[in-house]
């Protein structure tokens, strides 16, 4: 229980520091991290909330391998960031990506013609590149982690996968043989009391619309950062509230009455009305930004495919917009000339 505390604090932490401004933004981070308590929320509350210390340290140790059995990454993650030591079995899931160097052997990468280009700075140095491409009816997903050098030009009608300076390219295409793997049976989800599943619901729907930034037209990191305020120390609060004898709803319900109120006068009626589904799932009432000005924006994210441009650009005052262009031609990625272009005509913003 206490490594299951432990893993949801650091993550509402970390979406926290991911998204306290459009300078320091890493969208991977936030989405990463939340997705985590889609799957793992309910079997979380399902341990808190068993009735004796026995019970819910079994049901724990359950939910705890079943959300670390997701990848290598998310392995290293929770071996980084909680006490599972002698907690955790052998990993059983496959990893899909496989270093790059692998996969050009395997595939003639030059005759691959480019389909989507991602450009994202993640956090407030490192920027990483995903490439998706076609080859002979295959269909490649290539990342490129922390990319030192960039300088190149993308058309709409496809042209040839950049080649990119970075140690740790990996990927995965959809051809490659499945591996056996059984997933581990499903935790449970079964909640005891009422005020319990209304804290579990207003976790699981904080992180959902957390997790709604993937979308790279999202750009709303004010209620993020009003989420990841409300739920500052849930998992230890959690953990609290399950163990208590006596005055088990009481507890809970007193803790969704304080996230709910620390997420303040405008996000908490919306999250409330939200996760008890009296009313329909719409994105929360938020301020326009300011307006923009493209001469002082600096870039985040550019996302190109089929002449569809999407990109994310940061003012001076941290706040976060999103631009988007049609009918785009050629996209030009320069080091030489920090920016991004739109056609060689349309400046977006300072990579670098």
């Amino acid at each position: 229980m206490a490594a299951l505390g432990e893993l949801l604090d650091a993550s509402v932490e970390q979406i926290a520091q991911a998204a306290a401004s459009g300078h320091v933004y890493d969208r991977q981070a936030v989405v990463r991290l939340s997705d985590v308590w889609d799957n793992n929320t309910g079997p979380f509350f399902a341990a808190a909330t068993r009735r004796t210390p026995r019970g819910r340290e079994l049901a724990a140790r359950r939910a705890l391998s079943w959300l670390a059995d997701f990848g290598a990454e998310r392995r290293a993650w929770v071996e980084r960031t909680a006490q599972v030591t002698g907690l955790l079995p052998p990993m059983r899931s496959p990893a899909p990506e496989r270093p790059l160097a692998e996969l050009a052997e395997a595939y003639d990468l030059d005759q691959a013609r480019l389909s989507g280009v991602l450009v994202e700075r993640e956090g407030p140095e490192r920027i990483s590149v995903q490439v998706t491409a076609r080859l002979s009816g295959v269909k490649l997903w290539l990342t490129y982690p922390d990319v030192d050098r960039l300088d190149f030009q993308v058309h709409a009608g496809g042209g040839p996968v950049p080649r990119l300076s970075c140690p740790g390219a990996s990927g995965f295409t959809n051809d490659r043989p499945g591996e056996p793997w059984t997933q581990p049976p499903r935790p449970s989800h079964a909640v005891r009391g009422s005020e319990a599943n209304r804290a579990a619901r207003l976790l699981h729907t904080a992180m959902l619309q957390i997790r709604s930034l993937r979308r790279s037209r999202n750009s709303d990191l004010r209620t993020v950062r009003a989420l990841a305020q409300a739920l500052h120390g849930a998992g230890a609060d959690i953990r609290t509230a399950g163990e208590r004898h006596w005055g088990h709803e009481r507890a809970f319900g007193a803790l969704s009455a304080e996230w709910l109120r620390r997420a303040g006068p405008v996000i908490g009626p919306w999250w409330e009305a939200t996760a008890t589904r009296q009313a329909p799932w719409r994105n929360p009432p938020t301020a326009p930004p300011p307006p923009l000005d493209l001469d002082t924006a600096r870039l985040r994210m550019v996302s190109y495919a089929a002449g569809e441009l999407t990109a994310q650009l940061v003012a001076p005052d941290g706040s976060l917009h999103v631009v988007g262009h049609t009918g785009v031609d050629r996209l030009t990625i320069s080091a030489e000339r920090p920016w991004v272009a739109v056609a060689g005509a349309v400046r977006l913003g300072s990579l670098r």
